[in-house]
């Protein structure tokens, strides 16, 4: 047998998913909420989102970096998931 030819590679390790975020607390002020939770391991950025219905369908309203977001324009006395 002749060998004419070897690659060697090495593989990335597996990328593990963010974990869930918790410690979410919403604090309402007028027509916005000030969204706050504890960092996700292994998480880049968060999706914020909202719906009018529980269940979706769902908007993405930011994709913020911190672990803190201020959602604005809302209506008074309506529920927002």
């Amino acid at each position: 047998m002749q060998v004419d030819y070897v690659r060697v590679f090495q593989v990335s390790p597996p990328t593990v998913p963010p974990s869930t975020v918790t410690g979410l607390t919403a604090t309402a002020s007028g027509t916005s909420v000030s969204l706050n939770w504890n960092a996700a391991n292994n998480a880049t950025s968060y999706y914020v989102k909202r719906s009018l219905v529980s269940g979706g369908p769902y908007t993405t309203n930011a994709s913020p970096v911190a672990t803190s977001y201020s959602d604005t324009g809302l209506t008074n006395c309506t529920t927002y998931y």
